[in-house]
């Protein structure tokens, strides 16, 4: 093995200049070029990434259930009074009315084989809307606006138990189809012209 002194003597002493005397003004403007070409990369990464977003949602807590709707299914969430219904349904609870307007309330924690529980009289709701008409849902808390990426969906998670469940997420929030939720067969919004007792 031949090691040439001279060449090591001048590594180390480019090494030693570049620790204590910084780099040459070439030196730096190459530097400065690969960190602009490498931040524009990330740059369209993040861009890229803007166009895979799967859905701009609210999540909404039901129970020990989180569940994700599109922003733009969501009419308003409010605190409302609800009638109770006799012989209801675990999934169909009452109906309530905003500004003189009838809805349906449903709880959807026992399509999920959640043990039911009373309905308070005063109870959170988000009013969710689609082509077959609005309905309203029971909700406990509102966790507040979320932005989901294909890459946040568990595939793992695909035994879903409701047709209406789009996707699972990571941290277990069901995205719902409201197209899908309000075409289901236990869940039917009132005809035109009902009116509350």
């Amino acid at each position: 093995m031949n090691l040439d002194f001279d060449v090591a003597r001048a590594r180390l002493a480019e090494a030693e200049r570049r620790l204590v005397g910084g780099l040459t003004e070439e030196e730096r403007r190459e530097v400065l070029k690969a960190r602009a070409v490498a931040l524009a990369r990330r740059g369209r990464r993040n861009a890229g990434e803007e166009q895979e977003r799967l859905a701009e949602t609210i999540v909404v807590r039901r129970g020990e259930l989180c569940f994700a709707f599109p922003v733009d299914a969501v009419e308003e969430i409010r605190r409302v009074h609800v009638s109770a219904l006799p012989h209801s349904t675990p999934v169909l609870r009452g109906l309530f009315q905003i500004r003189g307007r009838p809805y349906c309330l449903a709880d959807l924690a026992p399509f999920f084989d959640a043990a039911p529980d009373e309905c308070p009289e005063e109870t959170l709701v988000a009013v969710v809307t689609g082509r077959p008409g609005p309905l309203g849902l029971r909700i406990d808390e509102v966790l507040g606006p979320r932005t989901l990426f294909p890459q946040d969906l568990d595939t793992g998670l695909k035994r879903r138990r409701a047709a209406f469940v789009r996707a699972v997420t990571r941290d277990l929030v069901h995205l719902v189809d409201v197209e899908e939720l309000l075409s289901e067969g236990q869940i039917q919004p009132p005809a035109p012209g009902t009116t509350l007792p």
